[in-house]
């Protein structure tokens, strides 16, 4: 008899294009779940954590964009957006895995931790993305925290170079080496040289989307360029060792009525040299815990100064074109 009703409810509901949906959605099996009562659990909207219907933020707040910085030949500018989506969703990924172990805790800002082993980190044509290494050696880490102020002027901090070195003390420099498209740019960046320890550089694809749910993602990794005229232009007196970010992001989402924002950092790095080993890698990770509360506590202090003041302004050789070399 219930199944004699099912039947029957199926029959004086029948829907053609709920049918055709249902069918092309689920097939044969969804048809039939449909027909005899078997329905999907019923999940509450919630915020995007995958790329679906996001869109590039090219709307113009990133500054720097020039047609004349635009990298237009090499791996890097032969499928822009399909590797802009595959990192973001790699970035969006490993924020929803399970398993993350926490780590610190301070002024409400929580950092987790797994193996970077555990973390998939996506798959690019040669010659695009980092370079390949064991990132089993390294942590990956998860910060999050609230801002007390809107997403907005928190996400501008980001839009320009001109104030990585307030929010990031250990940055020594930073520039933009070119465009993939007004949405994704290439930089160039150094760490200060910390007592025996040489200076970094490394290079970064910076690709800044926007989601479905109007939540704000800048999604980096190091790409293989030498920019061999930058480091003979940086401050470092001494070599550099290159540093691979291997995958990393931000997400800021906006809450309590847009007057505060949810700060989601993620980082997976190679420090390189004598940190690419069992014992250095044991070091880095060390100290892991207290990189990401000083990042996001010095977020907060700039988000609550009603004017800001830029970096101190370096000069350098002007560029007639996006250097690659």
């Amino acid at each position: 008899r219930e199944l004699q009703s099912n039947v029957q409810k199926a029959v004086d509901s029948f829907d053609m294009q709920q049918v055709l949906q249902t069918a092309h959605q689920g097939g044969v099996m969804g048809l039939f779940k449909r027909a005899f009562g078997f329905k999907k659990k019923e999940t509450t909207p919630d915020v995007a954590w995958d790329a679906l219907g996001s869109v590039a933020d090219a709307s113009g707040k990133v500054q720097g964009y020039s047609d004349r910085m635009r990298i237009t030949h090499g791996a890097l500018a032969r499928n822009v957006e399909r590797d802009n989506l595959e990192l973001v969703n790699k970035v969006l990924g490993a924020l929803t895995m399970e398993g993350w172990a926490p780590l610190s805790n301070k002024d409400g800002i929580d950092v987790y931790k797994r193996s970077g082993g555990d973390v998939a980190l996506g798959s690019y044509p040669p010659g695009v993305g980092a370079k390949a290494s064991d990132s089993s050696k390294f942590l990956c880490l998860w910060a999050k925290a609230e801002i007390d102020a809107p997403i907005d002027k928190v996400y501008n901090l980001f839009l320009s170079n001109d104030y990585v070195l307030q929010y990031n003390p250990m940055c020594q420099e930073c520039r933009d080496v070119g465009w993939l498209d007004p949405a994704t740019k290439i930089t160039w960046a150094t760490s200060k040289r910390v007592g025996p320890i040489f200076s970094r550089d490394f290079v970064t694809r910076c690709h800044y989307r926007k989601l479905r749910d109007g939540s704000l993602v800048l999604a980096t990794m190091s790409e293989q360029l030498p920019c061999l005229e930058f480091q003979a232009q940086g401050l470092s007196a001494t070599p550099y060792c290159r540093m691979e970010v291997t995958l990393a992001g931000y997400v800021l989402r906006s809450i309590d009525g847009g007057t505060k924002t949810e700060f989601n950092m993620l980082s997976l790095s190679n420090p390189g040299g004598v940190f690419d080993s069992q014992l250095g890698a044991a070091v880095a990770n060390m100290v892991a815990a207290t990189g990401p509360i000083n990042f996001i506590t010095l977020l907060r202090k700039m988000s609550r100064q009603g004017t800001l003041t830029p970096d101190p302004v370096r000069s350098y050789p002007i560029a007639s074109r996006a250097m690659v070399s």
